[in-house]
């Protein structure tokens, strides 16, 4: 049988099942933007997951919701083959495949991804992510609800070196005169719906959004920096312990209410708080 496949050149196919997004999963993702080739990505449903790795950790809905918004991706493909093949990824017009170096094993101990990886150049291959995985995430949660200790991985030379790789490629513009600056704080360990949830409200109560980093119950703030770094709706992030230069005042906020500045110009910023049930606007404020 002879397959004619037409291929965009431009274009590398990544899948799996980015269950508890995680920076490594976002710095797999990056060291294939960075070849910049162009990038879709297949995300595998949670009755695949099951089939061939056991239970998932999120929904399919909730994990189809956190990747789309990442900013290195230019399209994501929902409930994809787990055994990842060359017909897959020539079907959605992709000519390489790529995959990080730890290779993914079914329950029954089937290499996955054995048909790509034996095509001849089609198989692009990252470096795995070291001290992160799904499995860590769990076993700190059990350890935190089965004996009440709370294992907090210490700040490593390599995640300071991932900040600097991931801060190079993204472009991050400072506010303009006509931007609404909307601000909220919260600690953002183990990145979850529900955060991105309260994210993607505080980014419609205005036009540049400002996330402010506590440090975090499991993690710390360079590992939630890492994987707030990725979300192409975020305009800046900043320690939320630190003060922000252009406020006249610190940064004060949770997760049920954004500050908002309102730019009158350059330096001068005033700021009233607003919970999640009121207006963009009111009565005694001005928009420019």
């Amino acid at each position: 049988m002879i397959f004619l496949y037409v291929y965009d050149y431009n274009m590398i196919w990544i899948d799996g099942c980015f269950d508890g997004l995680h920076y490594g999963h976002f710095n797999g993702i990056l060291q294939v933007y960075k070849q910049k080739q162009g990038m879709k990505l297949g995300i595998h449903s949670d009755e695949e997951i099951a089939k061939y790795k056991g239970p998932s950790l999120f929904s399919e809905d909730d994990r189809y919701e956190m990747i789309k918004h990442c900013r290195f991706v230019d399209e994501v493909i929902t409930d994809v083959p787990y055994v990842s093949t060359i017909e897959t990824v020539t079907k959605y017009c992709c000519s390489q495949y790529a995959h990080g170096n730890d290779i993914p094993l079914s329950k029954d101990g089937i290499d996955c991804i054995s048909g790509v990886r034996s095509a001849n150049g089609m198989y692009n291959e990252f470096q795995r992510t070291d001290g992160i995985s799904t499995t860590h995430m769990k076993n700190q949660i059990i350890e935190y609800l089965v004996n009440g200790t709370v294992l907090i991985d210490p700040v490593t030379d390599y995640e300071l070196q991932l900040k600097s790789e991931f801060d190079s490629v993204i472009d991050r513009q400072p506010p303009t005169d006509d931007d609404v600056i909307a601000y909220i704080e919260n600690d953002w360990s183990f990145f979850n719906i529900t955060h991105l949830q309260q994210l993607l409200e505080a980014k419609s109560k205005g036009t540049y959004l400002i996330v402010g980093i506590k440090d975090g119950l499991f993690q710390n703030r360079y590992q939630i920096y890492l994987n707030l770094c990725a979300y192409r709706f975020i305009d800046k992030l900043v320690w939320a312990t630190d003060k922000y230069p252009l406020m006249e005042t610190d940064c004060i906020g949770s997760y049920d209410y954004v500050i908002k500045k309102i730019r009158n110009n350059v330096n001068d910023y005033k700021m009233y708080l607003f919970s999640k049930d009121e207006s963009i606007t009111n009565k005694n404020s001005r928009l420019i």
